[in-house]
């Protein structure tokens, strides 16, 4: 700061020389006043590469920008570089025209959401990558009077918002809680989403198996009397796939060859070669119905949190 301040009062001829106040302008050192003493008695405030150079380092010096580089595309993404409030030095117009660079400005910012939603222009609230942007970085949505009415209802912001807190699921229009594609989507972000399903989705094997399968705590509002029953009937589907997968891997494919020469079971019939092992595979997995894959570590997970659970 003293060295700006020497500057400017012993060498004021080196303000008139560009090069040398670019490198003042990208010097880390230079603090918001230095930099407003530099521009109070320069016209680099109206210099794109300076601003460029001077936002890049602190954006806080796009306040100190011209009106004209303030809505410079270049100049504010320049002070998107560093963590700070820059939208608030932006005016309505330029957001509408750039709502790219507010999708980034959301993206990366650092701080407390509630400070970032009074900088957005209301305007850009309409701007469904906006909001997507807001839901994925856990902003307000539910609560929020700034968001459109119809984006409660666009299944992909809901799962976005919920992705941040699934206590938002409470709050979810009852017509997606009742929409078997969404709660599926919604259990496999967290489990504990179960809770405010419907009923009769409550009683899908489906999405308790993808519930349960994220989440130890995603059958606690089972635990009355009526739910009891549930969970145990689904809790034994559950074990018997997993029986039959361990019997299929020990007895049929123990009679087949394999590179990795697994202990061999009494159904030799079975080995025709490795030719033909694959296909048989996939052939009586697909009589028996044996899970494979993601599948199969879903029921795994599953098991271990019904155990988790006494089930």
């Amino acid at each position: 700061q003293d060295v700006v301040r020497e500057v400017i009062e012993f060498m004021p001829s080196i303000l008139a020389n560009k090069q040398a106040m670019l490198y003042v302008a990208s010097n880390k050192h230079i603090s918001s006043d230095d930099m407003s003493s530099l521009l109070r008695i320069t016209s680099f405030g109206n210099d794109k590469d300076f601003m460029r150079a001077a936002c890049s380092n602190d954006p806080c010096n796009l306040e100190l920008a011209s009106g004209q580089l303030r809505g410079d595309r270049d100049v504010v993404l320049a002070a998107l570089n560093q963590p700070g409030d820059v939208l608030q030095f932006t005016n309505p117009s330029f957001q509408l025209n750039n709502p790219d660079v507010v999708v980034a400005a959301i993206e990366r910012y650092k701080f407390c959401l509630s400070d970032l939603e009074g900088q957005i222009s209301n305007l850009m609230w309409s701007n469904r990558n906006v909001v997507m942007a807001w839901a994925k970085k856990g902003g307000i949505f539910f609560s929020s009077s700034l968001i459109p009415l119809p984006f409660m209802f666009d299944e992909e912001l809901v799962l976005a918002a919920l992705s941040n807190d699934w206590r938002q699921i409470e709050f979810v229009p009852e017509v997606l809680r009742n929409d078997r594609g969404f709660v599926l989507s919604a259990v496999s972000l967290d489990g504990r989403t179960l809770e405010f399903v419907s009923n009769d989705l409550k009683c899908d094997d489906e999405v308790l198996l993808a519930a349960s399968s994220n989440n130890c705590m995603s059958l606690s509002s089972f635990l009355n009397d009526d739910g009891f029953d549930v969970i145990v009937d689904f809790a034994k589907q559950v074990r018997n796939k997993l029986i039959l997968h361990e019997i299929y891997t020990k007895l049929i494919l123990g009679g087949m060859s394999s590179r990795r020469k697994p202990i061999r079971s009494n159904l030799s019939m079975l080995d025709q070669g490795e030719e033909t092992t694959v296909a048989l595979k996939k052939l009586i997995a697909g009589f028996l119905g044996v899970s494979f894959g993601e599948y199969f570590r879903r029921l795994e997970s599953s098991s271990a949190h019904l155990s988790v659970m006494g089930y």
